[in-house]
C-alpha cells in the first residue's frame, strides 16, 4: 500500500501575471520542491518568490502534508508572489 506522502495531488499555481500553471506533486514534497518547480518552469527565482495557500504563507521546511487544506483533495491552488521575468510574461 502506498503511504499518504506518496499520494499525488495536482497543484495549480496562480502566477503573478494572472495566468495559471499546474503540475502533479506528491503530498510528501516540500514547499522547496514547489518553489524549485516554479523557478524552473516560470523563471521566478526561489529566493524572490512567496507561495500562499489561501491566505496562508507556505514555508520551506514544510511538506504539503503539513497543510490541512492539502489532505483529501485532488487539486490545490497555490498563489505565487514574485516578479515574473520579461521572457515568461504572456
Amino acid at each position: 500500500m502506498v503511504g499518504i506522502q506518496e499520494k499525488s495531488i495536482t497543484v495549480v499555481f496562480d502566477l503573478p501575471d494572472g495566468s495559471q500553471g499546474e503540475s502533479t506533486f506528491k503530498l510528501g514534497h516540500t514547499v522547496e520542491v514547489l518553489k524549485s518547480f516554479v523557478e524552473s518552469e516560470y523563471g521566478i527565482p526561489m529566493a524572490a518568490q512567496s507561495l500562499f495557500l489561501e491566505s496562508k504563507p507556505m514555508f520551506d521546511p514544510f511538506s504539503l502534508l503539513d497543510y490541512p487544506e492539502a489532505k483529501g483533495v485532488d487539486e490545490l491552488y497555490v498563489r505565487v508572489d514574485g516578479a515574473l521575468p520579461q521572457s515568461s510574461r504572456k
